[in-house]
């Protein structure tokens, strides 16, 4: 075929084809346009709405794909394309890539639930399955926590969701529970005068509600003194270790022994027949 015949064919083509191809184009150009405005104003309303960044983008990337995919769709029917097999196999290799991602659809899942329901936030102290930590990132897939000690501890996103959620940032305000042997031989009475006066004295505790000092319990070696007191948030282990330290020293001042674990050993000799 030479070079007149190809430019033949190529004119024939675009004068027999020459309205669908100017409609595709236009319709392409319109498509594209319309898709980058409504995930603007999609990702403004969400914003507005005070959803989560996180939720937010995901959001956006969906219904960016599908707005995308949709737009495949019509270009296709313009140009006389039967989209019905590419539907069905583009059906079969969702579920296909449904089922082998299963696990990581799962974390997205409960990504997004836990964006939505705000178990907590980022920067909530929390405790999750019994790991404690401050929330530094809530992802799609999984949630980092940072805990005391400086370590970066990632959870799964359905680990997080399936375990028992302790966020101890929700509230502004913490009891903290102390409890203080005393031997069976001394004052109890004084000792838990002592606990009130330095917990009444103390300038990070809450007068309301009120400290509560009583007798917790009868140990084995010790009777048990329970002291409550209301801290702010930020307050507790502040208050906790100075209440260790100044109710030691004033038990020491005041000769209230704290014991420890002893066992007594006592033997009887039997006087010889």
């Amino acid at each position: 075929m030479n070079f007149s015949e190809i430019w033949n064919s190529i004119v024939g083509f675009f004068e027999a084809n020459g309205w669908s191809i100017v409609v595709f184009l236009a319709v392409l150009v319109v498509g594209v346009i319309a898709v980058r405005a409504l995930c603007f104003a999609i990702n403004r309303l969400l914003l507005r709405s005070r959803v989560e960044k996180t939720l937010v983008g995901f959001i956006v990337t969906v219904c960016r794909f599908v707005l995308y995919l949709i737009l495949v769709f019509v270009l296709a029917g313009i140009i006389g394309i039967d989209m019905s097999p590419l539907a069905s196999a583009l059906a079969a290799g969702l579920v296909a890539i449904g089922l082998a991602l299963q696990d990581s659809l799962s974390n997205i899942a409960n990504g997004v639930i836990i964006i939505s329901t705000h178990p907590f936030r980022e920067g909530d102290y929390v405790s999750i399955g019994g790991t404690e930590g401050t929330v530094k990132s809530i992802g799609m897939f999984v949630t980092e926590l940072i805990t005391p000690d400086n370590k970066k501890v990632m959870l799964t996103n359905s680990k997080v969701i399936n375990d028992y959620i302790i966020n101890y940032s929700e509230r502004p305000t913490r009891r903290v529970d102390m409890v203080f042997p005393v031997s069976y031989s001394s004052d109890t009475a004084k000792a838990m005068e002592i606990l009130r006066s330095i917990a009444a004295g103390h300038e990070l505790i809450l007068a309301d509600p009120e400290p509560n000092v009583r007798i917790h319990e009868f140990g084995d070696s010790s009777i048990n003194i329970i002291c409550r007191v209301w801290v702010n948030n930020d307050d507790y282990w502040t208050v906790y270790w100075d209440m260790n330290e100044r109710v030691f020293a004033a038990f020491g001042e005041a000769g209230i022994e704290i014991p420890f674990k002893q066992i007594d050993v006592r033997l009887r000799k039997e006087d010889d027949k």
